[in-house]
């Protein structure tokens, strides 16, 4: 979810009480090399590994050497997605307490968010690093030409090296939900798959007591947006998964954060208003990567807001996913096209045509910025989206041409109030 937390800032990033060592290190070293960019001034030039040993007394257990790759590349693209240098620098500024930390601290791996939330750490393997590596200038060029692309964005590659231990490699990204000024009620990880796509048991359910992420399975009423909203969503989906398929890359999910309004909408009324000043009826799929898209989802009369990111990018078809679409096919008998583990073409194909179906549009939900954001109507009728889809053939391209030529040209406007 969204929300700050961890408190002001320190000097270089300070310590965190029970936050594991390794976290703590990344956060010194991450905000040491971003200082020592800051020192090159405006006009530098650092293709080259960045590398440094931390003096970290009294801020982390041990002096280590920490490496930036690709600085001048990152930098560069941090700046266009209008995240400048000190802002970045001071989320590094104190670590992060113990509930930002998601996962790991054992075996040298690690999900943390830092301190703000705004931006989240994680380990990579050396294939990870080797893959992002290779398609960097592809992906930034994506990302420099689609401003309002779902794609995670990826703002720092390092390495930490201690003595007597592996190298370890993590990631810096932008996290997706993040930038939510309000809280997020369920998070969905969905692939358009469906063999074992489900995280939520039905002891579970009848508690009506989860909290985790949830998958494709547990998503059992439609998202539904305005025409525009709709339109800029499973367009750029299409133009984004156009590129993964053209890199080979396969297993990636769309990442759906959802806050639910109360009924009388006075969660969000002041949200409301920036939403129609910045938005209005020119809704773009930048708009809906810094304010989310407003649509409904629980009810008639009340309305939601989904956050959309395309995540878990670093998956080749290898070896390793071809043995588990064996084993799970033809071993385990289950439905070879309903796995995740499948060819990048069937997998973006799939992707693209079963989550376009999963949003709906409704025109009462449009904005206009000389009148009020409507509550939400009720939903209009739809097929849901199939569960068992037949063997895709074709490309990503494919998809994405049925993807627009689904929706033709951009929706007229609405008539007037």
């Amino acid at each position: 979810g969204g929300g700050g937390g961890g408190g002001g800032s320190g000097s270089g990033g300070g310590s965190g009480n029970d936050v594991p060592e390794l976290i703590q290190q990344a956060i010194c070293g991450v905000h040491d090399s971003l200082t020592e960019i800051q020192k090159l001034g405006k006009d530098w030039s650092q293709k080259d590994p960045l590398k440094f040993t931390s003096e970290i007394a009294g801020r982390a257990p041990a002096p280590f050497e920490f490496i930036t790759f690709f600085p001048e590349s990152f930098d560069n693209f941090r700046k266009s997605c209008d995240v400048e240098l000190p802002a970045y620098i001071e989320s590094f500024a104190t670590a992060p307490g113990p509930e930002r930390v998601i996962g790991g601290g054992r075996s040298g791996s690690f999900v943390c968010a830092t301190h703000d939330n705004r931006f989240v750490l994680k380990t990579m393997t050396l294939a990870e690093f080797n893959l992002l590596s290779s398609i960097l200038d592809e992906y930034l060029a994506h990302m420099l030409a689609q401003r309002g692309s779902l794609l995670t964005r990826y703002f720092g590659l390092h390495q930490i090296r201690l003595r007597g231990q592996k190298p370890l490699l993590f990631m810096v990204m932008d996290n997706v939900l993040g930038h939510s000024d309000i809280p997020i009620h369920e998070v969905y990880d969905l692939k358009g798959s469906y063999v074992d796509r489900q995280a939520i048991s039905a002891k579970t359910a009848v508690a009506g007591e989860f909290r985790g992420t949830r998958k494709d399975m547990d998503l059992r009423r439609p998202i539904t947006l305005s025409p525009r909203g709709r339109f800029a969503v499973t367009t750029q989906m299409a133009q984004d998964v156009t590129l993964l398929n053209g890199l080979s890359l396969m297993d990636y999910s769309l990442l759906v954060g959802i806050h639910n309004c109360d009924r009388e909408g006075s969660c969000c009324k002041e949200r409301r208003i920036r939403e129609r000043e910045e938005i209005g009826s020119k809704i773009r799929s930048e708009h809906i990567v810094r304010l989310g898209a407003r649509g409904s989802y629980e009810e008639e009369g009340v309305s939601s807001v989904f956050f959309f990111g395309i995540i878990d990018l670093l998956q080749q078809w290898n070896s390793a996913k071809r043995a588990e679409a064996v084993v799970k096919g033809s071993i385990f008998r289950k439905d070879k096209h309903g796995i995740s583990a499948v060819n990048p073409d069937e997998y973006a194909q799939r992707f693209i045509y079963n989550l376009t179906a999963r949003i709906n549009e409704n025109a009462s939900l449009e904005i206009t910025p000389d009148a009020p954001a409507p509550a939400a109507a009720a939903p209009a009728a739809a097929e849901p989206a199939p569960e068992q889809p037949a063997a895709a053939e074709g490309t990503a391209t494919e998809a994405a041409a049925t993807a627009e030529s689904a929706q033709s040209e951009e929706p007229p406007p609405p008539p007037p109030a």
